[in-house]
């Protein structure tokens, strides 16, 4: 994701917590986001957090869409998490600023992550059942619980 001053957002995982890096607009390390231009949410034992998409809130704030893996096999449940714009974990979101949702039938991937112009989170992730749907959850706080193929649901909380 691009900032309006052309800072540069990159979401993936580092060790075994998401992580999301602040670029500026040339290509440097932002040392002002999170602690030396780095935010890592490092899970509990037994879980892999891995951030795949990242996008802006009309207001700055930072959604990401990824993974929840389980060692223990429990299925992969699709993950979301919201940070403010200086890389602090957006209370208002799930209180925690992470949320994650399994999915009927098997492991879910969020594969792409934007907010639409009321500020709502949109999500499409791929689950397992039916083999290799897609799905959509679309929410004005927080994530719904859906699956199927090219689903929608849309959650009143």
């Amino acid at each position: 994701a691009i900032e309006a001053l052309g800072k540069i957002l990159l979401a993936g995982v580092r060790g075994n917590g998401l992580a999301i890096w602040r670029y500026s607009s040339a290509g440097i390390v932002d040392g002002t986001f999170g602690t030396g231009g780095i935010v890592v949410s490092e899970p509990p034992s037994g879980e892999l957090r891995a951030g795949r998409a990242i996008a802006l809130a009309a207001d700055g704030s930072i959604g990401v869409a990824g993974v929840r893996l389980f060692t223990n096999g429990i299925p992969a449940q699709l993950a979301v998490w919201r940070y403010t714009d200086a890389g602090v974990p957006l209370l208002s979101f799930q209180t925690i600023g992470f949320g994650a949702y399994a999915f009927p039938g098997g492991p879910a991937l969020g594969t792409d992550i934007l907010f639409d112009a009321s500020g709502r989170i949109l999500i499409s992730g791929i689950t397992a059942s039916p083999a290799g749907s897609r799905s959509v959850a679309r929410s004005s706080r927080s994530v719904c619980s859906t699956s199927g193929r090219n689903s929608d649901h849309t959650s009143s909380s």
